[in-house]
């Protein structure tokens, strides 16, 4: 763990999640088309994914940067920080109009991945405690 803080400025993980996710997202075509059927609703497990790891990332460089156990508010912190981004996205989605669209399960998805990853944190925070 040492080595993690003395390498790696703080932070620095949840920046690079954060500008995936903003390519992801916010792009007109972040990845390129195949011919794979789509399956119904893995748009919606993918943004649970994705601000569930945000949540999760953001949570471990609050604990690396602090080198001491994260309390259950820093983590709620954590939660409410992917949720409002994953709101300000799905707002700014429908503002470009550049083909991409705001989609309220698509936030509710977002939402769901930050709070799952919230409890898991929360409860590895009660198992040390």
């Amino acid at each position: 763990m040492a080595w993690w803080r003395r390498k790696v400025p703080a932070w620095i993980v949840t920046s690079i999640v954060l500008v995936a996710i903003l390519w992801l997202t916010l792009a007109r075509t972040p990845l390129p088309e195949t011919d794979m059927p789509s399956i119904p609703g893995a748009d919606k497990v993918v943004h649970a994914i994705m601000f569930g790891g945000l949540t999760l990332v953001m949570c471990w460089d609050w604990y690396v940067s602090r080198s001491r156990a994260l309390r259950r508010w820093q983590a709620s912190v954590c939660a409410l920080a992917s949720i409002t981004i994953g709101g300000a996205i799905e707002i700014a989605q429908g503002a470009m109009g550049c083909g991409r669209s705001a989609d309220i399960m698509d936030f509710a998805a977002d939402a769901a991945g930050a709070l799952v990853a919230m409890y898991l944190v929360m409860r590895r925070i009660h198992s040390l405690s």
